[in-house]
């Protein structure tokens, strides 16, 4: 599962509930880690203060590496999230990400993403 946390995303309850209900499932099969790799990645779009974070997602995500979708400007220390000018790429999640944070839940995505209509940021 690839979870791409910002502010929108804390906000979502019922997204904070899925990535919770994924760990649990992950632990009661065998654990988060196949090898050394995480089941559940995160995806730090915009950053967040931990002290932010609820319970149980800030346990959870403190296990995990970071992966920053985000640089800091060295001279005046703003965040600059990557967008269209860094690469295609960049253009997709961010339209995954702006979508996701309009939708009541992120179980809807996934059936969104199955039927062909949308695409989710839950693998």
């Amino acid at each position: 599962m690839i979870s791409v946390v910002s502010p929108p995303f804390l906000k979502a309850e019922g997204c904070r509930r899925e990535v919770a209900a994924f760990y649990q499932h992950a632990l009661d099969q065998g654990g988060l880690w196949h090898g050394d790799r995480s089941r559940l990645l995160k995806v730090v779009k915009t950053p967040v203060e931990m002290r932010e974070v609820p319970a149980p997602l800030s346990e959870i995500f403190a296990r995990l590496p970071d992966f920053n979708f985000f640089e800091l400007d060295a001279d005046t220390g703003r965040v600059r999230e990557f967008d269209e000018s860094f690469g295609p790429v960049v253009a997709v999640i961010r339209a995954r990400d702006e979508e996701h944070a309009t939708w009541p839940s992120c179980a809807a995505s996934r059936r969104a993403a199955s039927s062909g209509s949308a695409t989710s940021s839950s693998w």
